[in-house]
């Protein structure tokens, strides 16, 4: 995986390099990638704890750059060749050295960060519902059958048949005022039509495969905590 390059490409008029050999001249504002331990590997894939240090001596700008970053790139997929990379990003930390000593001296602005990296993943990348993008939290997409099971002869085990079909579209989002969550608090107190329909169209991150179903609300729920964003999880059905 090049994230460097990938990396480079987002803070283009900066110098951006990875932790080993490069000493900074306490001038300019440099962005340092560092591979954390403490991450997982799995077979194809991989959990990669990284930071990224951007010491500089112009704070503002720096600050400001960063929390764009943080904000525009988590829950962000791209592709390394054959690998799938997802990264998710905290809110940056700035670290004033108050003297400038060391290898690093100035100010430094700390950006932990996941990339979930996996060879020929298929992952849901994008939800659009009524024609508009949601960004979601965890989606889950269930199939499941209605069975007629029969003894069959003298045979010991029954014979299935399958009767119908059951298809579920569960996603999980920041409570908004936008257009699903009105739609949803309408039909739940009556004044939109308990059996309309949405349209959701789910991508998929191996060669943008999309999938369009017009489906139902079967269930929603609100939670909402002190010191928590309000997260709404909703069901649609097929």
């Amino acid at each position: 995986m090049n994230y460097l390059s990938y990396l480079q490409d987002i803070f283009t008029g900066y110098t951006v390099t990875e932790e080993s050999n490069y000493n900074y001249n306490g001038e300019d504002t440099v962005v340092i990638i560092k591979y954390l331990g403490g991450g997982a590997n799995y077979l194809g894939s991989q959990i990669q704890p990284v930071q990224i240090v951007i010491h500089t001596t112009d704070v503002p700008s720096a600050k400001t750059l960063a929390d764009s970053f943080a904000k525009t790139y988590t829950n962000v997929s791209f592709w390394d060749d054959l690998e799938y990379v997802m990264q998710y990003y905290s809110t940056p930390t700035l670290i004033s050295q108050l003297q400038n000593s060391g290898l690093y001296p100035g100010n430094q602005i700390i950006i932990n960060g996941t990339l979930i990296i996996s060879s020929d993943v298929s992952e849901i990348k994008s939800v659009k519902i009524d024609g508009y993008s949601y960004e979601t939290t965890m989606r889950k997409i269930s199939y499941t059958t209605l069975e007629d099971s029969q003894p069959k002869n003298t045979e010991y085990l029954n014979t299935t048949n399958i009767k119908g079909s059951v298809l579920q579209f569960t996603c999980t989002m920041i409570n908004r005022n936008n257009d699903i969550c009105t739609k949803a608090r309408r039909i739940r107190q009556g004044t939109l039509d308990k059996d309309n329909a949405f349209t959701v169209l789910l991508t998929y991150s191996d060669n943008d495969i999309e999938e369009t179903y017009s489906m139902k609300l079967h269930s929603y729920s609100l939670d909402s905590e002190n010191s928590k964003l309000p997260v709404i999880a909703f069901t649609f059905i097929k």
